[in-house]
């Protein structure tokens, strides 16, 4: 027993390195701040939960649940439009099984650089996109090894898309 330390996401003997995961699809709830105001300062908490998927078919089950924090510092700030960048930190927990009797399951912990854009519709309704590229770590245990334990760097883009129904903001002020 003892530890496995990779830079790889898949951290599986028995998969070629071509079979990372790389694509994911969630969902999510998300609350923000300063959505439709003209100001400088926002931030966004959310709940997200995705399933990677890996290039070998029907190889890997995988759910992460992750709790997504973002401090958005807006560039251009007016009543309709917010383009913002700044610092998005994550605290997750993912779940993985080959199907072949190996599986891995443990905590990560990122923090990415970000840049997005704020769109309000109406008076009511907000959309938000963003994309981010992140650096994590992740670490936890593993079956059907010859280690027990395992810790990774992640790194990798990602892009999310949300509507936002927006209330109260000219009571706050």
């Amino acid at each position: 027993t003892g530890t496995i330390h990779t830079s790889d996401e898949f951290i599986n003997p028995s998969i070629s390195t071509d079979d990372t995961l790389k694509n994911k699809s969630g969902i999510g709830i998300a609350l923000a701040t300063n959505l439709g105001k003209d100001s400088v300062f926002g931030y966004k908490v959310g709940f997200e939960y995705t399933n990677p998927e890996a290039d070998v078919a029907g190889a890997v089950a995988a759910d992460k649940y992750a709790l997504i924090q973002t401090l958005e510092f807006g560039v251009v700030n007016t009543d309709v439009v917010k383009v913002w960048l700044g610092p998005r930190f994550d605290i997750g927990y993912e779940t993985l099984d080959d199907g072949r009797g190996f599986s891995r399951s443990g905590m990560e912990f990122g923090i990415a650089p970000a840049v997005g854009i704020n769109v309000n519709i109406g008076d009511s309704v907000a959309i938000a996109f963003d994309i981010d590229y992140n650096f994590a770590w992740q670490g936890g245990s593993v079956t059907h090894t010859n280690f027990d334990a395992y810790d990774a760097s992640i790194t990798g883009p990602t892009a999310r898309l949300g509507v936002f129904y927006r209330w109260g903001e000219d009571d706050l002020y």
